[in-house]
C-alpha cells in the first residue's frame, strides 16, 4: 500500500548512455553458402569502413534473378562475438569468434537448403563493443559514430544492388539461448539497457532511408521451450534464427484473411463547441489516426483523441533494467477497433461540472491541496469516484464512457514507442512533471512538487498529454501480480471483490522517472484518495 505523498522522493538515476557498435555484415552468395564462414580468432576487431564499390562485383557476386532483398538483424544477437570484414574478395565474407556467428551460419545454410529460390541474405548485427567505452558518457559522440558507420554500410549494400532492406528487431533471442546463472547471461543483463539507444538510431536511419522496410520479429525462443544445454545451444540458436529469417522475408507465413467490406460512410465527430451539444453521434469507427481527429460530446465533456486499431508489445523489456516482475511477461495485444482517449487527465473544471449536474458527490469535495483548481487535474479522487464520473458522462451523452483498460492506457501512452519513455531512454522535467531525483550528469532540473495545469508540457506522438507524471491515473483493471494469462485483445482483467486492488498507471509529480516509465505499474484500494492520483477517460465507438 502506498502512503500519501508528503515529501520529495529522491533517487539516484542511472546513466543510460549506450555502448553499442555496428559489429558485423555478411553477404551470403552461393559460394559463401557452400563454404560458410572462415574463423580468424586472432584478428582484432575494427570499426567498419566500407570498401569502395567495385563494378566487376555487381555482375558476379549477385544473381540478377533474385529480388534484391537483404536483411538487417539488430540488437542483442551477437553479444560477446568479435567480427571483421575481409575486404578485397569477390564476395563478402566474415571472420568471427563465438556462437552467435555460428547461429547465423546454421540458419542461413538451412534456409538455402529448404528454399533454394530464396534470395541470398545479408546480415548486419549490432551489439556491445568495448572499443567505444570512452564514449559511454557522451551520447552525441557515440550517435555520430554509429550514424556514420551505418550510412557507410548501407551505401555499400546499395551499391551492390540491394533495393530493399528488411529490419528485424531481436530483443530476447540471445537471453533465451544463455544458461541461467552463466557469466554470459550476466553480461547480457548488464548491457541490455543500452539497446534502446540502438533502436532510436535505427529509427532515425529508417527516416533518412524510406526504402528500409520494417518487419516485426516473432518471439521464437520462449515459444519453442529452449532447454539450456550448452551442447545444443548453437543448433537451437540456428533454429530460432531460421524462424526469424523466414518471418522477415515472408515465407512459411499464413496468408492474411481478406479485408472486410468497407462500412458505409458515417458522420464525422462534431467539432468542439462552447455552447452547442452535438446533434449527431460521433462515429469514431470511421476515423483513423493521423487525421488529427479530436472531439467533445458536450461543452463540459473532456476533449477526446481518436486512437486507431493496431497491435503492440505490452510490458517490460530486457533492454530496461528498471523493469519489475509485475511488468512481465511482455506480450502482444491487438486492438481490433479504434477507440477514443481523453487528451488530458480529467480536470477540476470537468469534475465540478459533474458535481453541478448531480452525478458526482459534492461532499466531501476533492481537495486541491492549495495548488489551485481549474485546469489542474482533479486529485484526491478514488477509483470509485472515477466510476461515478464516467457513469455521469455516459448518461449525459448517450455514449459509452469508462476508464481505460490497462492495455489501452499503455497502447495510447506508447504511441508506437518501444522505449521506456516517449522521449526515449531518458525522461526529464522539461517533458514531464516528475520528481527529478539526483541527476547523474549534474544538470539541474526543476522539481515542481505539485500538479500543474494539463497540457503545459509536450504531448506524445498521438497528441496525448501528461502520460508521464503529473498524476497517476486509475484504470479499469483489478491488480494482478504479473501479466501471466493476460488477455491479448486489450480487455480489462476484472475482479468480483469490491475491495480488490486497482491499477494506477503513469507515475506522478512526486515519483522519479523510473516509476513513470511506460510499463511501470502501481496499485491501491478502490476507495483510496491521494494528492497524486487522478484519472483519464476512454470512449467507445
Amino acid at each position: 500500500m502506498r502512503a500519501r505523498p508528503t515529501s520529495c522522493v529522491r533517487r539516484r538515476g542511472r546513466n543510460l548512455w549506450l555502448l553499442t557498435a555496428l559489429l558485423a555484415a555478411q553477404f551470403l552468395v552461393p559460394a559463401v553458402a557452400a563454404q560458410g564462414f572462415r574463423p580468424n580468432p586472432g584478428a582484432p576487431p575494427a570499426p567498419f569502413q566500407a570498401p569502395p564499390p567495385k563494378p566487376e562485383l555487381l555482375g558476379r557476386s549477385l544473381d540478377p534473378s533474385w529480388p534484391k532483398q537483404m536483411l538487417i538483424i539488430a540488437d542483442s544477437v551477437v553479444l560477446g562475438a568479435r567480427f571483421n570484414i575481409v575486404k578485397g574478395l569477390p564476395d563478402w565474407r566474415i571472420t568471427f569468434r563465438g556462437r552467435p556467428a555460428l547461429m547465423i551460419d546454421i540458419a542461413t545454410r538451412e534456409l538455402k537448403q529448404q528454399r533454394p529460390q530464396v534470395p541470398p541474405v545479408a546480415v548486419i548485427a549490432i551489439g556491445y563493443n568495448t572499443l567505444w567505452e570512452k564514449d559511454r558518457r557522451n551520447f552525441q559522440s557515440w550517435a555520430d559514430k554509429f550514424d556514420a558507420m551505418a550510412e557507410d554500410m548501407l551505401a555499400t549494400l546499395k551499391s551492390l544492388g540491394a533495393q530493399k532492406i528488411v529490419w528485424v528487431m531481436l530483443r530476447e533471442l540471445t537471453a533465451d539461448l544463455l544458461p541461467p546463472g552463466s557469466g554470459s547471461l550476466d553480461q547480457f543483463n548488464r548491457y541490455a539497457w543500452y539497446f534502446p539507444y540502438v533502436n532510436e538510431r535505427l529509427r532515425a536511419l529508417k527516416e533518412r532511408h524510406p526504402d528500409l522496410a520494417l518487419a516485426d520479429w516473432v518471439t521464437a525462443g520462449r515459444q519453442k521451450g529452449i532447454t539450456y544445454d550448452a551442447i545444443h545451444v548453437t543448433a537451437q540458436g540456428g533454429d530460432l534464427m531460421l524462424d526469424v529469417l523466414k518471418t522477415a522475408i515472408g515465407i512459411d507465413q499464413p496468408q492474411p484473411p481478406p479485408p472486410p467490406a468497407p462500412s458505409p460512410p458515417a458522420a464525422a465527430p462534431p467539432v468542439a463547441s462552447a455552447s452547442v451539444a452535438p446533434t449527431t453521434s460521433p462515429q469514431v469507427r470511421q476515423i483513423t489516426l493521423g487525421t488529427g481527429a479530436t472531439f467533445r460530446d458536450c461543452a463540459e465533456c473532456p476533449e477526446m483523441v481518436v486512437v486507431s486499431s493496431g497491435t503492440f508489445r505490452m510490458g517490460g523489456s530486457e533492454a530496461d533494467l528498471d523493469q519489475r516482475p509485475d511488468e512481465l511477461p511482455a506480450h502482444l495485444v491487438k486492438f481490433a477497433a479504434p477507440f477514443a482517449v481523453g487528451r488530458f487527465e480529467v480536470t477540476f473544471n470537468e469534475w465540478e461540472a459533474c458535481v453541478a449536474g448531480g452525478g458526482c458527490q459534492a461532499n466531501p469535495e476533492p481537495e486541491d491541496e492549495g495548488w489551485g483548481r481549474g485546469r489542474r487535474p482533479v486529485i484526491n479522487v478514488s477509483w470509485s469516484d472515477a466510476q461515478t464520473y464516467v457513469a455521469w458522462l455516459t448518461r449525459k451523452t448517450g455514449k459509452t464512457y469508462r476508464l481505460l483498460t490497462e492495455a489501452e492506457w499503455e497502447y495510447a501512452a506508447r504511441a508506437g514507442s518501444e522505449a521506456p519513455f516517449i522521449t526515449g531512454v531518458r525522461l526529464t522535467t522539461e517533458h514531464a512533471n516528475i520528481n527529478p531525483g539526483e541527476v547523474p550528469d549534474g544538470t539541474t532540473q526543476l522539481y515542481r512538487e505539485r500538479t500543474i495545469p494539463v497540457g503545459e508540457l509536450p504531448a506524445n506522438a498521438w497528441g496525448l498529454h501528461d502520460m508521464h507524471g503529473n498524476v497517476g491515473e486509475w484504470v479499469l483493471d483489478a491488480w494482478h501480480d504479473d501479466y501471466q494469462d493476460a488477455p491479448g485483445d486489450g480487455s480489462a482483467r476484472t475482479s468480483e471483490a469490491d475491495d480488490a486492488l486497482r491499477v494506477i498507471r503513469g507515475g506522478s509529480w512526486y515519483k522519479p522517472a523510473q516509476d513513470c516509465r511506460l510499463s511501470s505499474r502501481a496499485r491501491d484500494l478502490p476507495d483510496h484518495r491521494s494528492a497524486d492520483i487522478g484519472f483519464r477517460v476512454a470512449r467507445l465507438p
